[in-house]
């Protein structure tokens, strides 16, 4: 008898022991992958000015945050059109295929539903030894930080950081977006797109150095895609260019 209660004692504690790792697996669960628009494609430029005073893929983003019913699944050809639409034709963003949950809805916010954002904008450019400051880049930072905070986003706003600065301003996002339903970044600053990866620069980058210094004063999307951590929808939207002019 005494055996026969140990036994089912073991099986009771191992179904247990599975049970609590199933639910730890699920506590862990990886939040889900970014999902990434560009404002133009591989290899192309984006504008510093244009409808709105600013880029026309910030201001077609700023559009629709404030259209009723706008969904996640609509989103991407909706974004692509109306940058399309804004520049005249010279931008053609890059958008998801597909994006998920389909049904999200940017406007009304619900109560219930946590949203945090991050507006990362490098815009002054005097101390590089030859890149134009952006203009246009610091009037969207203000224009899309007011419109996500219509839309119920808890924002920050951090423009012209150094390189220090910015990695400080993502790992502190990383955090806030990790515990956030919904955590959006937007991002622009002069960009190059070099082998297939897209780096913004900082604001001291000595162009004259070429890609050699895209180590030291270049910030790859990926890092900056990487602190955006939502646990049920993750957006990232980078507006600056994709050309690589140290190829020339």
């Amino acid at each position: 008898m005494e055996g026969w209660r140990f036994q089912l004692m073991r099986q009771t504690i191992g179904a247990l022991a599975l049970f609590l790792l199933g639910a730890g697996q699920l506590t862990a669960a990886e939040p889900p992958a970014p999902l990434v628009f560009l404002g133009s494609q591989s290899g192309k430029q984006t504008l510093d000015a244009g409808d709105g005073g600013g880029n026309p893929f910030a201001s077609a983003f700023i559009d629709l945050l404030a259209r009723p019913g706008m969904t996640l699944g609509d989103f991407p050809r909706a974004l692509s059109e109306l940058t399309s639409l804004k520049s005249q034709s010279l931008q053609a963003a890059d958008v998801p295929s597909r994006a998920e949950p389909a049904t999200w809805r940017f406007q009304p916010a619900p109560a219930s539903e946590t949203r945090t954002a991050l507006v990362l904008v490098i815009s002054n450019y005097a101390g590089s030894d030859s890149a134009q400051s952006l203009p246009g880049a610091r009037l969207d930072a203000d224009r899309i930080s007011g419109a996500l905070r219509q839309a119920g986003f808890r924002t920050e706003t951090v423009v012209d950081p150094d390189g220090g600065e910015l990695r400080v301003a993502l790992a502190s996002f990383a955090r806030h977006s990790a515990a956030a339903d919904v955590a959006l970044l937007y991002t622009t600053g002069h960009g190059v797109e070099v082998s297939g990866n897209i780096h913004l620069l900082l604001g001291n980058y000595p162009v004259a150095q070429g890609s050699a210094a895209l180590a030291r004063y270049g910030v790859p999307l990926s890092e900056i895609a990487a602190s955006v951590k939502g646990r049920r929808a993750s957006l990232v939207l980078y507006g600056g260019c994709r050309d690589n002019p140290f190829s020339n």
